[in-house]
């Protein structure tokens, strides 16, 4: 913890969000997340950034804008982007403040994380889309099961309930996307299983993909497989650089 609490002392711009961060992050350690806390802290590269005290968003924090996980592991400058597992808007924000794309496309079905996610995109205008549902193979409506973890929930796509779900054709239509998309960021906890599954034409518009596979809950060899025969050429997480993510670029 100690580390962590050294890591953002470099990582803001003023001692009081300095202070402000490294007490939460204490404080979830002992058990006291609260979600209707929300706090807002400066950081160097990214400015203002939101959150809750919630261990998912902290985690999410640190995993995102600290060790930059989702750099991509190769030469990107993508003007379209995707963001799907959303959660509030830290991947997007990141991605924004490094790539300086043109459209950023948010996909969260939690509402109280889009709110966040709204928040701290606020600044990028019209070129920022969030729409609320969850990813999936066909468009309809299903159940999401939520966890006290604001970055752990799933859709469980063969279960029955309220939650929108949207297939990649109908988000692509619904975004104006018209051609392509030069980066698809997937982190849906599980739900890769079923967006990799049914018809794939979607995947002709898409020309790079960085993802979190969750091997414990879907068998990641046939994910990767089913990729590679769309006709990407597969970057294996760890292989580029220390904790670079899976990824795939369209040969």
């Amino acid at each position: 913890m100690f580390a962590e609490i050294c890591r953002w002392k470099s990582a803001t711009s003023d001692i009081q969000s300095w202070l402000l961060i490294s007490t939460d992050v204490l404080r979830l350690k002992l058990g006291g997340a609260n979600n209707a806390i929300r706090h807002t802290i400066r950081l160097k590269r990214i400015g203002e950034v939101s959150y809750r005290l919630n261990k998912g968003d902290v985690w999410s924090l640190r995993e995102v804008l600290l060790d930059e996980c989702y750099r991509f592991p190769g030469d990107i400058k993508p003007k379209v982007i995707v963001d799907l597992g959303g959660n509030i808007g830290l991947t997007s924000l990141w991605m924004a403040r490094t790539y300086a794309p043109e459209r950023v496309v948010i996909v969260e079905p939690l509402a109280g994380n889009a709110v966040m996610a709204r928040q701290n995109l606020s600044t990028f205008g019209p070129g920022t889309l969030l729409i609320e549902a969850a990813a999936g193979s066909k468009d309809g409506t299903a159940q999401f099961e939520e966890s006290e973890e604001s970055n752990r929930g799933r859709l469980c796509p063969d279960s029955p309930g309220l939650t929108r779900v949207v297939s990649m054709a109908t988000l692509l239509d619904e975004a104006g996307v018209v051609g392509e998309v030069d980066l698809l960021k997937v982190d849906i906890e599980g739900g890769e299983d079923d967006l990799f599954s049914g018809n794939l034409d979607w995947m002709r518009r898409i020309k790079a993909m960085i993802i979190e596979l969750h091997p414990g809950l879907v068998d990641t060899h046939q994910i990767i497989e089913i990729i590679k025969n769309q006709g990407f050429q597969y970057i294996p997480s760890h292989s580029v650089f220390k904790g670079n993510m899976d990824a795939f670029v369209r040969i």
